[in-house]
């Protein structure tokens, strides 16, 4: 069912390059990603050795989409990776002289992430050339940039070498030693839909697109599953369970470069043929 999407959207972005007024873009781009997740305590509800902290670590993220531009209006298909992360900190009091702050994050993936966009070249940010550098009437802008707003859906699928709560290590790092433990991911299903929202800026060189910064947060409304860690350390008289869910939610900033593949010289009003 899924390919067959996939291929339709692909089609549709084709037919309307090739058949209405418009332009193609193939656009590879590369990023960071930051989780955002949910703690709960599963055992012992007062427990203070860790709390929830979500936006801890960054993943590297790399993709490729194919743009399609008439106008204003723009419509997205592409392929990326996706992520589901958790994470934890554990903050000692400041009268500890030999206080320690730890902090720990862990992501489940790439996974794969199948995603389609819709998106409207809504502001135009340009500034123009300080007059002791415009020698060249012809570039009277220093930079000529343009912000689109953009909202989407993706369709995350598991990677082939996936296993479902394979378990490693885990441990927090205390002023009185580590307390060791295990931690392990726990999915619902092999795939999973979620939204994302987010603005191109898009930076021109005269009527050409030059480069696109794209900050982006993924979002669904049903969970994806859930990390769930045991800590246990006798000596210590430790032992407890610490659960976070996860929905794939996040932040995202990427870099990419427009390569144009296909252009119908039939576009309509000048003033939007260099959008």
């Amino acid at each position: 069912m899924y390919p067959k999407i996939k291929l339709t959207v692909l089609g549709i972005i084709f037919s309307l390059g090739l058949i209405a007024q418009g332009k193609i873009y193939i656009v590879p781009y590369l990023g960071f990603y930051t989780g955002a997740y949910k703690g709960v305590d599963t055992v012992n509800n007062k427990q203070n050795f860790i709390k929830t902290k979500p936006f801890l670590g960054k993943d590297f993220t790399i993709g490729i989409k194919l743009n399609y531009y008439k106008n204003r209006l723009g419509i997205t298909a592409g392929v990326g990776a996706a992520f589901y992360s958790t994470g934890f900190y554990r903050k000692e009091d400041k009268s500890n002289p030999l206080r320690v702050d730890s902090r720990s994050t862990i992501s489940e993936g790439p996974w794969i992430s199948y995603f389609a966009e819709t998106r409207y070249s809504l502001l135009d940010f340009n500034i123009k050339m300080p007059k002791w550098l415009s020698k060249n009437p012809e570039k009277p802008y220093l930079l000529v940039s343009n912000i689109a707003p953009f909202l989407g859906f993706e369709y995350r699928k598991v990677g082939k070498n996936f296993e479902n709560d394979f378990r490693s290590g885990a441990e927090i790092a205390t002023s009185q030693g580590n307390i060791p433990g295990k931690v392990y991911y726990h999915a619902y299903k092999n795939t999973h839909t979620s939204m994302r929202a987010g603005i191109d800026w898009v930076f021109f060189n005269e009527a050409k697109r030059r480069f696109i910064l794209t900050f982006m947060y993924q979002f669904a409304f049903k969970d994806a599953g859930y990390y769930r860690y045991h800590f246990s350390k006798p000596s210590q008289g430790i032992d407890f369970y610490y659960q976070t869910t996860t929905r794939g939610n996040g932040l995202s900033i990427k870099a990419g470069i427009p390569i144009k593949i296909f252009e119908n010289k039939k576009v309509g009003s000048p003033l939007y043929n260099n959008l």
